[in-house]
């Protein structure tokens, strides 16, 4: 696998870092959000529209799979906390990790 990086103009995110297989398909996709509600909604849906090539407007509301608000209860990156939190879940074939630090990893199911 290499790595290359990508920046993205989009404002929820600060980076993207994708993993490559062998033919050049998103393996693995890291990237971090800024703070505020949308923004990790957003920066989740269009990081798995890159690595499934989905258009984010054809894939279901994220919602569906997960309660936005708890998410961003739980992980947005200004909420004063004594430990660090992860939270996993299924979206779109796609093993979803998202920090209370801000980042998130996409991993498609292979």
């Amino acid at each position: 696998m290499s790595d290359n990086t990508t920046h993205s103009d989009s404002s929820s995110f600060r980076h993207i870092e994708i993993g490559t297989d062998g033919d050049n398909a998103p393996a693995v996709l890291h990237t971090s959000f800024d703070g505020g509600s949308d923004s990790i909604v957003v920066a989740i849906v269009e990081a798995v529209a890159t690595v499934t090539g989905e258009d984010p407007i054809d894939m279901p509301p994220l919602f569906d799979t997960i309660n936005p608000e708890a998410l961003n209860q739980l992980v947005t990156p200004s909420t004063p906390r004594d430990h660090h939190v992860e939270i996993s879940f299924e979206y779109q074939d796609c093993q979803i990790t998202v920090s209370s630090g801000g980042d998130t990893v996409v991993v498609p199911d292979q």
